[in-house]
């Protein structure tokens, strides 16, 4: 009988170890149905934030080449930093305030209101109107770590928010919301067309356009390299949305 490894960050030695852990855990369906590739691009993007793969399988998305981070993974990390830290001074449903702290000194304040997320047209939406004071935290404390410890991650990171992707709340956590991409991947993954008037109808829906619109937007945008173009309709008709 083969002994099963516990795999951490520092096991995973070389390549071998990555197809490993990453077919193990595809043939598991544990992360739904990401495949061996998605899970080991997930997993060395791990790597560098220190993560071990479970973690970085379940905790991270990699978007059009940016790493997506919930804003709870990114505020574990900072506290885990043997050089930044930060505190939550102030956090209510019209505001928080975060004061981020280098080598054990002020290094700066990031605020983030409900007025900005007006001005930014981002109170609309569902999870601001129910849970503004995760939304605010999130905001905050993704714009501090950017602006006042940026080599803190080793590289950029993004929340699903501030990308437009769709997001949940899972423990209190602002995390990204697969579910309603996956509903748009339907239509090119040649399932149902119950699936494919999901996606058009939240389309529709969502740009005020009618669904001949919708059906010659999705016949317009570009297959991605796995030649489908699930995704890449759900970022055009965001960007489509912000006026881009």
């Amino acid at each position: 009988m083969s002994q099963l490894k516990q795999y951490t960050v520092n096991s995973i030695r070389n390549f071998e170890d990555l197809k490993y852990i990453a077919s193990l855990f595809a043939q598991a369906q544990t992360f739904g149905k990401d495949s061996s590739q998605v899970l080991a691009v997930k997993i060395m993007a791990g790597i560098a934030f220190g993560l071990d793969p479970f973690s970085a399988a379940t905790s991270l998305h990699v978007i059009q080449g940016k790493v997506v981070m919930s804003a709870g993974l990114q505020a574990r990390l900072i506290k885990q930093h043997p050089k930044y830290d930060y505190m939550v001074k102030e956090i209510t449903n019209e505001k928080c305030e975060i004061i981020f702290y280098c080598d054990d000194k002020e290094c700066g304040t990031s605020v983030f209101t409900i007025d900005d997320a007006i001005l930014a047209k981002l109170n609309s939406k569902d999870n601001w109107k129910y849970y503004p004071k995760n939304m605010l935290f999130a905001r905050a404390i993704s714009n501090g770590i950017r602006w006042f410890c940026p080599d803190a991650l080793g590289q950029s990171v993004y929340s699903a928010e501030e990308l437009e992707l769709p997001t949940k709340i899972v423990d209190g956590d602002v995390v990204y919301d697969d579910s309603k991409v996956k509903a748009v991947a339907h239509i090119s993954e040649g399932l149902p067309f119950d699936c494919e008037e999901t996606a058009l109808e939240w389309a529709k829906e969502y740009l005020s356009c009618t669904l001949e619109e919708a059906v010659k937007l999705f016949h317009s945008t570009k297959e991605d390299t796995n030649g489908k173009k699930g995704l890449n309709f759900y970022l055009r008709v965001c960007e489509i949305k912000r006026g881009e």
